[in-house]
């Protein structure tokens, strides 16, 4: 007769052990940070260098006074960059609000350990706490209002709009 495969409650159980427990905690903001930075290196590869050679058909000189000569010569690419920028964004906000809706975490919290929560979470919670890659104003103020509010209050300001939390699961004994 084939013996019956113990899993590992039941072996806790019969040695006694004390029991496994998960306990959620904010997560710290220098692993959001760090995730964050995880994300946009993998944006990096897949979206930028994707628009790589938009740019470089745009404005093939590489110094920020060519740059800004090609533009002034000719007012398409100045539409054309602001176009592209634009659609960059686009594509960053659908990899953060599609990684989050299906997964509760981008690769970048995955790498870290840690999932926005509630785990039931609507599009219009994550666009609102995404809004900010899109490089249009009024959302570029998130660029430096959100760090500040992590800093200080412990949640950035479109997680609370958003009504969402980053979490850490810590395993305890």
């Amino acid at each position: 007769m084939p013996r019956k495969k113990k899993d590992s409650n039941d072996l806790d159980s019969s040695l006694n052990l004390p029991l496994r427990r998960m306990v959620v905690v904010e997560a710290p903001v220098w692993k959001r940070a760090l995730a964050l930075l995880a994300d946009l290196v993998i944006l990096d590869f897949i979206v930028l260098g994707a628009f790589n050679q938009i740019f470089n058909q745009l404005v093939p000189e590489s110094s920020p006074f060519t740059i800004m000569q090609s533009i002034e010569q000719n007012s398409k690419i100045l539409m054309l960059l602001s176009v592209t920028i634009f659609m960059i964004g686009l594509f960053m906000l659908a990899y953060f609000m599609v990684m989050e809706y299906m997964y509760g975490q981008t690769l970048g919290k995955m790498l870290f350990n840690i999932r926005v929560q509630p785990e039931a979470i609507s599009w219009w919670q994550i666009l609102v706490r995404n809004i900010a890659v899109l490089p249009v104003m009024p959302f570029v103020l998130l660029w430096v209002i959100d760090p500040l509010m992590l800093l200080f209050k412990k949640q950035r300001l479109s997680d609370q709009f958003a009504k969402t939390t980053v979490i850490e699961e810590i395993e305890v004994y």
